[in-house]
């Protein structure tokens, strides 16, 4: 909560595979509230370039109160010389209006900036395989797909849902999302030429360069080992 003396600045971070985006809600005193969001240089510290870039909108020297769901420690030592009027609090995502708001915010500046998939060819591969970690803790995903001759991948995170198998879905539905349209989507561990369908048009080359790829993505972004079923 804020007093009627300091502002309120709820903060979120979305990002996708090389770029981020940032979105923020601040209350001020008098009344006025902010919606502002926008895209970011993708960091390993996402969430404090997030609430950086909120700063932004702050009044100079207006006492406030920022909501973050992570990197606190580290937001609160770069804040001590710059921002020493900035209070800085961990909450837990989506635990409020206000950052909730942050959250959809920054996932639609995301979206505007990120790239497209493009359609698959015809004659190439109509197969994306996806590979997971993280069901309990931190849920991240890697997708990858043929396209133009060269495998792509797109990596993501979603929140961990009240059960593993609500987890699971979200995975699957969110790793959907970033998959080209006509193409079906497999769970890499599934991905193997002997469950292949004919309508994947896939060898088996392609499928084991697809799955390795998945997975070498996760431990790349995320620095730890991947899941893939």
């Amino acid at each position: 909560m804020k007093s009627p003396e300091q502002a309120l600045i709820a903060v979120d971070a979305s990002a996708l595979g090389a770029h981020a985006a940032f979105g923020a809600v601040l209350l001020l005193p008098d009344g006025t509230r902010l919606e502002v969001s926008g895209p970011l240089p993708r960091s390993e510290y996402q969430e404090v370039t997030s609430a950086l870039a909120a700063l932004h909108y702050l009044p100079a020297g207006m006492p406030a109160s920022l909501h973050l769901d992570a990197q606190a420690e580290v937001l609160r030592a770069s804040l001590t010389i710059t921002h020493p009027w900035v209070h800085v609090v961990q909450i837990p995502r989506n635990s409020t209006r206000e950052h909730e708001r942050a959250h959809d915010l920054a996932r639609a500046a995301l979206k505007a900036s990120a790239p497209r998939a493009q359609a698959p060819s015809a004659d190439g591969p109509q197969l994306a395989v996806y590979a997971f970690r993280g069901v309990e803790s931190g849920p991240k995903f890697a997708v990858a797909y043929w396209q133009g001759g060269e495998i792509e991948v797109r990596t993501g995170e979603v929140p961990v849902q009240p059960t593993k198998a609500q987890t699971l879905t979200a995975i699957q539905v969110s790793a959907q999302a970033f998959t080209p349209p006509g193409m079906e989507l497999v769970i890499a561990a599934a991905a193997t030429a002997r469950r292949q369908a004919p309508g994947w048009n896939v060898t088996r080359e392609q499928l084991t360069a697809m799955r390795r790829q998945a997975e070498k993505s996760l431990v790349q972004e995320f620095s730890e080992p991947p899941i893939s079923g």
